[in-house]
């Protein structure tokens, strides 16, 4: 998972976000498994490798697609299911301009205008 973008989270992104924009809201969601040891090292946002890299992929798609897409993800709270630990996360999945404008009226949260509020792959946010 050291790629770039792990094709992996790609199409696990696309199915999500698929999923965002065919559902309902708040219907959109997928079970994203971490290794424990990545729980011990969570970033200042709280995520896990993993977590991150799906984030990642989303955001990477949203903007890559024609429809112009803009994304909000939901994390719930740490879980187990069977062997596996890992979180949910929830989509909701807005009209480009509709996510353009809430950036313009929060520009603080906006990582499209404030570079220091994006992650890159291998980056832990909280260094």
């Amino acid at each position: 998972m050291t790629e770039l973008r792990d094709k992996r989270a790609d199409t696990a992104a696309r199915k999500l976000l698929l999923a965002g924009i065919d559902a309902r809201p708040g219907r959109g969601a997928m079970f994203v498994a971490s290794p424990a040891e990545q729980f011990r090292r969570l970033d200042r946002g709280g995520r896990t490798m993993n977590e991150r890299m799906i984030t990642r992929a989303v955001y990477h798609q949203t903007t890559a697609d024609p429809r112009h897409w803009s994304a909000k993800l939901t994390w719930g709270p740490i879980e187990r299911r069977g062997r596996q630990w890992g979180r949910t996360v929830r989509i909701r999945v807005y009209l480009y301009r509709s996510g353009l404008r809430h950036s313009l009226e929060h520009p603080r949260q906006s990582y499209a205008q404030h570079e220091e509020n994006r992650t890159y792959p291998g980056q832990r946010i909280d260094q």
